[in-house]
């Protein structure tokens, strides 16, 4: 009961501000004991303006290389409508590293890098992305990040991210957060977004990821 206390804490002041709410869902699945498929899947909403206006699915393959070190690939088919209540389909495929930086008693740094191809029906791009995110090793924790993205023409946004990570069970765990994202001027205005995340794992103890 006082983690829903805390959660509602946490976002309650945000919501005064937040233009939009994003939740997602994923079960995770072995496929050996080095590879592990997640089924991924999440929507979008402006209370305000658009109501529920994104949703996307899609699997994510990753395979340890390493001890501290995990190679990423996946693939996301979203469907999304906007101010003119048009709606287009967009295929995302992406592949990257994720790796600890630093792990201790305290704290546990995690550094991870993105190339993520979009196409739909007008022209695709690329985008990069590059992230940090802090946490602790604690069944109940705070977590916090910083995420830069870039495209062809440079810098594209960048996403302050923060959060509360309840690990309920040695397989579930939830995440209650919020993010900032400053983005250049021709891609709309900075972006508030209260987030919330369920995870299934079904081998425990690989620490689920609350923002693909």
């Amino acid at each position: 009961m006082s983690i829903a206390f805390t959660a509602v804490a946490f976002v309650s002041p945000l919501l005064a501000q937040v233009t939009e709410t994003q939740h997602a869902a994923e079960a995770a699945f072995p496929l050996s004991r080095k590879v592990e498929l997640t089924l991924h899947t999440r929507v979008r909403t402006q209370p305000n303006g658009l109501g529920l206006y994104q949703g996307r699915v899609g699997p994510i393959l990753e395979i340890d290389l390493a001890p501290r070190l995990t190679a990423i690939g996946g693939y996301y088919y979203t469907v999304q409508s906007d101010q003119e209540e048009d709606i287009r389909g967009t295929h995302r495929f992406f592949g990257g590293l994720k790796g600890a930086a630093l792990e201790t008693r305290m704290v546990e740094a995690e550094l991870r890098s993105l190339i993520e191809r979009f196409d739909s029906s007008g022209p695709g791009f690329n985008r990069y992305r590059h992230r940090l995110r802090l946490t602790t090793p604690a069944k109940v924790a705070p977590y916090a990040g910083v995420e830069l993205f870039h495209d062809a023409g440079g810098w594209r946004s960048t996403r302050y991210s923060g959060g509360i990570r309840w690990a309920t069970s040695g397989r579930f765990e939830l995440d209650f957060g919020y993010f900032f994202e400053n983005r250049r001027n021709l891609l709309g205005p900075d972006r508030h977004m209260v987030t919330t995340s369920f995870h299934f794992r079904r081998r425990p103890g690989k620490r689920p990821d609350p923002d693909f």
